[in-house]
């Protein structure tokens, strides 16, 4: 049988893990990117700090409210993951090594599907194996110190005004073709201007 301290590290060490390639993946489309075209990016960003930095604790003191919080922000990140997943397999040719970029969003419906299993798993939580103090410090003290760490080396290269913002980038790219249509003559405004929105 399986005790809970081993669902409750196993868990912990999957939502550390979806967490953190979703923030890269999320971050690296925005450096490529002209903009938003929604704000489901931004939703998963949050997402992905919440599941990091809260919901991965928690599972180790209160694995119930930690299942809980963990399911509500995978929702958050949930909806980005399906649209990249969908723009993949449309602007791309199916290969092998495409497989490998569908990895976050593969680990978002897995820990939905385990954390609707463990929530709804009747009378998974009557037995209650408690889990070493010091495990329980370090598991809860080291994403927090990660995110902190982050934000203290990388936090001043983010502009969250221009993040917020869904039509800055398409203005100012129509803007650029209008000025300089000549560098580019086989592809219309409309064609760029939709290019300037493919962040999602």
């Amino acid at each position: 049988m399986i005790t809970r301290e081993f669902n409750a590290i196993k868990l912990y060490t999957l939502y550390v893990l979806t967490a953190m390639l979703n923030f890269w993946v999320i971050l690296f489309n925005l450096g490529f990117s002209a903009g938003l075209a929604n704000y489901f990016p931004v939703f998963a960003l949050l997402g992905t700090i919440l599941l990091f930095i809260i919901a991965s604790p928690m599972l180790v003191y209160k694995m119930r409210m930690g299942l809980i919080i963990g399911l509500a922000t995978l929702f958050f990140i949930f909806p980005y993951s399906i649209l990249f997943t969908i723009s993949l397999f449309q602007d791309w040719r199916f290969s092998w090594s495409l497989l490998l970029v569908t990895i976050p969003s593969i680990l978002v419906l897995g820990c939905i599907y385990i954390t609707v299993k463990y929530l709804f798993t009747k009378g998974y939580f009557a037995s209650i194996k408690p889990i070493n103090r010091t495990a329980k410090i370090l598991l809860s003290v080291i994403p927090l110190l990660l995110f902190i760490l982050y934000i203290i080396r990388y936090g001043r290269y983010w502009n969250l005004s221009n993040l917020f913002n869904l039509h800055s980038a398409t203005v100012q790219l129509t803007h650029t073709l209008y000025i300089k249509p000549c560098e580019y003559p086989d592809v219309g405004i409309h064609e760029f201007r939709a290019e300037g929105q493919v962040f999602f």
